[in-house]
């Protein structure tokens, strides 16, 4: 008769290997290794039908001492029942184990073509935005190229109205100056009729005085455009005026071109008178906010203590009034007009407040 505790020891070492093989197995798909999962189980199974055939193998005679053959007991039968169900059982445990792994490895592909998907999406929506941005460079690169020719453009017909300005006032000016050489060297008759002499030194000197005071008018014409200019520009335009008329004025009364001198000093002084009119209107404007400035910070200096006398509240009263009457006079198209616009209107929120005193 068979050996019971070595049957039952070739048993349990057989269950032990059979788990490690399957826990082996089992780390192996969850790897994601399905090919290699594949064989593992196949050799498992191939090692359970070895072993369940050898113990379906009828079991060899033994004689001892003349003995007979004897059958196996009633429990190496159950035991072998036993051990077969259990092998069914492992085998389906595999079965199924092989199943969930096959069904891993089609979630595994459907997430991998998941990503894939997500991924192109964004390297499309990538790609656009890198199209989009590249078209809003382009436009900003026309929108310069056009600025830059438009500004080239305007420097162009710029430069082309100054040079026109400056030939027209060049011909003017050469139309305006008479010919003095002729004027001055008259004929023989009109000599003796004039009865006087010029020289040629003084015929320069009429002519540089004629030039230089055309030029100091254009000058002081050029310093005062466009408008409002601080005082200083005003002084420096009558100056040049008043140069300009010094120099025509030096011409003697009995020149050649005595006529063309009194119609340019005509203009001149004119011009002179508006100029002066202009910057006298700007002193007294300038003249006017400074003063008011004072008063205000002299009225805002009393009221300072909330606790003074009516007395006191009254005086800062009208210092304010008197701001305000030197401010509202001031003409819009002086220098200083912004300025006072924006004190007039605190200096009268100032007195509505303290008037409420």
């Amino acid at each position: 008769m068979p050996d019971k505790k070595n049957f039952d020891k070739n048993l349990s070492d057989f269950f032990n290997s059979l788990n490690q093989d399957i826990n082996q197995t089992i780390d192996l798909g969850v790897g994601g290794v399905i090919s290699g999962t594949e064989s593992a189980v196949e050799e498992i199974g191939e090692k359970i039908e070895g072993f369940f055939g050898q113990l379906k193998k009828p079991p060899q005679p033994k004689y001892s001492n003349n003995e007979t053959e004897q059958q196996p007991p009633q429990e190496q039968a159950q035991a072998i029942q036993k051990l077969e169900l259990q092998i069914q059982q492992k085998d389906q445990e595999i079965q199924q184990f092989k199943h969930q792994l096959q069904e891993k490895d089609r979630n595994f592909e459907q997430l991998k073509l998941q990503v894939q998907q997500e991924t192109d999406q964004k390297h499309q929506q990538l790609a656009l935005q890198i199209q989009q941005k590249d078209r809003e460079i382009q436009q900003l690169k026309r929108q310069h190229q056009y600025r830059f020719f438009g500004l080239i453009f305007l420097a162009t017909m710029l430069i082309g109205t100054v040079g026109y300005l400056v030939y027209q006032s060049e011909f003017k000016r050469a139309s305006d100056r008479p010919n003095i050489t002729n004027i001055i060297t008259p004929s023989n008759t009109e000599e003796q009729n004039r009865k006087s002499q010029v020289t040629n030194s003084q015929k320069e000197q009429i002519i540089s005085n004629w030039e230089t005071a055309q030029k100091m008018a254009m000058e002081a014409v050029v310093i005062t455009h466009n408008p409002p200019h601080t005082i200083e520009v005003w002084q420096k335009s009558q100056a040049k005026w008043q140069e300009a008329i010094n120099l025509l004025e030096a011409i003697p009364k009995d020149a050649p071109i005595a006529a063309q001198v009194r119609e340019k000093l005509a203009v001149y002084r004119t011009s002179y008178k508006s100029i002066t009119n202009r910057l006298n209107t700007e002193q007294k404007a300038a003249e006017n906010l400074e003063t008011a400035k004072k008063l205000a910070m002299e009225a805002s200096v009393m009221v300072q203590n909330p606790s003074q006398s009516a007395e006191v509240w009254q005086q800062a009263k009208a210092k304010w009034q008197e701001a305000i009457s030197l401010l509202e006079p001031i003409p819009n198209n002086t220098f200083v007009s912004a300025q006072a616009k924006e004190k007039l209107t605190v200096y009268r929120t100032n007195y509505t407040a303290v008037s409420q005193r």
